[in-house]
């Protein structure tokens, strides 16, 4: 007697996309398609972009700067709460950038929730960047892994489109102009998001050897 065994059928699995697609020279990602928006994300849109559409940021308004954020971290596969607060990581004012605005912050409960309320809060403070990088408050790795995240999308976002030599150039010398000092707060996160993730991964795409042990001390 034959048997036939049975074929195992498995439901797919939602992957996180790689990151290296987004650091390829050129690359500059697409504003997330609105006809795949949920009705929550909608109504916080609406409001983010009455609030925020006539104000000038980078080389568009601040909305569209939001919007960006919010575009790749969608595109990274990040969860709603991530995304949420990706699309108002800045809107109580950072210390690089001050929109001016009176915002409410139960009203932003209301519009992202209390979890990306407090990501969006902690992106605000002051010296962000090394409380992130360096996690000084011990926060739970998901949470700063959320942070970092948030960190790294929204320079991303910022980052202008060059050739491959001009990035590795920017990269790996000393910053000493603001696109410079941006590049290196890029590198940085990306290299911390590859230490808390656990891998070792594009890096070498700038010249940088893949390291073993830990990325920043």
């Amino acid at each position: 007697m034959s048997s036939k065994s049975k074929e195992k059928t498995t439901t797919p699995v939602k992957k996180e996309q790689s990151i290296f697609k987004f650091i390829i020279p050129g690359y500059k990602p697409k504003p997330y398609d609105k006809k795949l928006l949920t009705a929550k994300e909608k109504k916080a849109i609406k409001y983010l972009e009455n609030k925020t559409k006539a104000i000038k940021h980078s080389d568009g308004t601040f909305f569209e700067h939001l919007y960006g954020t919010f575009s790749i971290l969608k595109e990274l596969n990040q969860s709603d709460d991530v995304c949420m607060a990706g699309l108002f990581h800045s809107i109580y004012g950072t210390e690089f950038f001050q929109p001016g605005l009176k915002i409410d912050e139960k009203e932003v409960v209301s519009y992202i929730g209390e979890y990306s309320n407090r990501l969006v809060k902690i992106f605000c403070e002051p010296n962000r960047d090394s409380t992130i990088y360096l996690n000084n408050r011990n926060y739970e790795t998901q949470f700063n892994l959320d942070l970092l995240y948030i960190l790294f999308t929204n320079m991303l976002e910022q980052l202008p489109v060059v050739d491959e030599t001009k990035v590795t150039i920017q990269l790996n010398k000393e910053p000493n102009d603001e696109i410079g000092k941006m590049f290196g707060r890029y590198k940085i996160a990306l290299q911390r998001l590859e230490q808390i993730k656990g891998k070792i991964c594009f890096l070498h795409r700038f010249g940088s050897p893949p390291t073993k042990g830990p990325v920043i001390s």
